[in-house]
């Protein structure tokens, strides 16, 4: 189990964990609602903090980022659904088990009546990342044979991202300040970071959402987009 620990300073409530990267409530706050957003809630503010850690994030630039890129796939923290998808089996043709290749997702090891579209504030997709991120959460099995607890709790919400941002995207930064690293290996590989114009103005609007959460975050310096030729 994590330890937190909590201050409170001008009445302004923020957690370290442990004692690493902090951000107040109220950064949390600016950086979602400078963004066009409503306010988020303090579960939602809990759920982030706790990511921190998870995820291994090891810097407040870390973090805006983390954030920044929730902030896109999540129309800011209001929706933990892949958009026009719905209920077990939404979507299912976007995500055909012909397409991946994992002997735990095909035929009978494959559950009836489930689709693996997004889920969660990072949008967790394919049955394969569902099962990995179940297990790395202690869950078994439990995320593969129904998806759509992901989306019921704050807790599975930021889970599933934290795990998913540990395992695909802080690598993959590597301790720059790159802020297209991360929109390359959440999503760029094959759709935004092609270097031909295509969903370029995806990968400017994520960008866009990082400038706000690095000024609302009070970081130094400047914002760095390099990382994804769009």
């Amino acid at each position: 189990m994590q330890l937190f620990h909590i201050f409170v300073v001008a009445s302004a409530v923020f957690f370290s964990a442990n004692g690493q990267v902090s951000v107040t409530q109220a950064e949390f706050e600016a950086g979602v609602m400078t963004n066009g957003y409503p306010k988020p809630t303090s579960a939602q503010y809990q759920g982030f903090v706790n990511s921190l850690s998870a995820g291994t994030i090891t810097s407040k630039m870390e973090a805006a980022m983390f954030l920044a890129q929730t902030l896109h796939e999540s129309a800011g923290l209001t929706t933990k659904r892949e958009w026009g998808c719905s209920g077990q089996n939404g979507c299912a043709d976007r995500y055909p088990a012909w397409s991946e290749w994992v002997a735990e997702c095909q035929g009978s090891n494959r559950p009836s009546g489930v689709s693996y579209y997004g889920r969660g504030y990072l949008q967790l997709t394919w049955c394969s990342n569902y099962i990995q991120a179940s297990r790395a959460l202690g869950k078994g099995d439990t995320l593969k044979t129904n998806p759509d607890s992901v989306p019921q709790t704050e807790d599975l919400s930021w889970g599933v991202s934290a795990w998913f941002w540990k395992v695909n995207v802080h690598s993959a930064l590597g301790g720059t300040n790159e802020f297209g690293r991360t929109t390359k290996a959440i999503n760029g590989q094959t759709q935004e970071c092609q270097g031909n114009g295509q969903n370029a103005d995806k990968s400017r609007q994520r960008y866009a959402y990082y400038t706000k959460v690095f000024a609302a975050f009070r970081i130094s310096g400047t914002p760095n987009e390099a990382g994804c030729p769009y």
